[in-house]
């Protein structure tokens, strides 16, 4: 079922069985959503049958977003039940800050703990590191992708690579990564 604001935007979803609340495959019966003024959702929160905030199955019980003029995330914040922030296994962090390019490709994705300082990802497509850095074309093709530690160092991915730099044909086509 979901209940709407004025403006259309959901901001309630929550769950049911032939009329009975239920909890989810994720692990919440309901969610409620908080907009700006701009309609972005900054703020989502997740609770149980009791209406008690619970943790949902990726290990968080609010979620709370920052926007650009553009409406791309620049900032993400993960909290508990009692409103602490908290690391979530499934990103690798506390908070992620994020920077974008003139076509609204991702360019730096950073980690942050619970202190608000950085932090290495401890999972995630790439571990180990604390930011990304992402290069990209007029096309939006990946040029280069590098991974950095604590000390803005270059740091080796889980394959085995501190940058990926990459090649593509004129039909856009990725034809070489080194």
């Amino acid at each position: 079922r979901y209940r709407r604001d004025l403006h259309g935007n959901v901001i309630e979803r929550s769950y049911h069985n032939n009329y009975t609340p239920v909890i989810n495959e994720y692990g919440f019966h309901k969610s409620k959503l908080e907009y700006d003024r701009s309609g972005f959702n900054i703020r989502r929160s997740y609770y149980g049958l009791t209406d008690n905030l619970v943790l949902n199955s990726d290990g968080f019980s609010i979620v709370e977003m920052v926007y650009d003029y553009k409406g791309n995330i620049v900032k993400q914040s993960f909290f508990d039940q009692n409103n602490n922030l908290k690391v979530i296994r499934k990103y690798g962090h506390a908070i992620g800050r994020f920077e974008y390019d003139q076509l609204n490709n991702i360019t730096s994705q950073s980690s942050y703990g619970i202190a608000d300082q950085p932090i290495l990802r401890t999972t995630g497509v790439v571990k180990n590191i604390f930011k990304n850095s992402v290069i990209y074309d007029k096309h939006g093709n990946r040029l280069e992708e590098s991974y950095f530690g604590l000390n803005n160092e270059l740091v080796l991915s889980d394959e085995g690579a501190a940058k990926y730099i990459n090649k593509y044909d004129t039909f856009n086509n990725r034809v070489e990564q080194s």
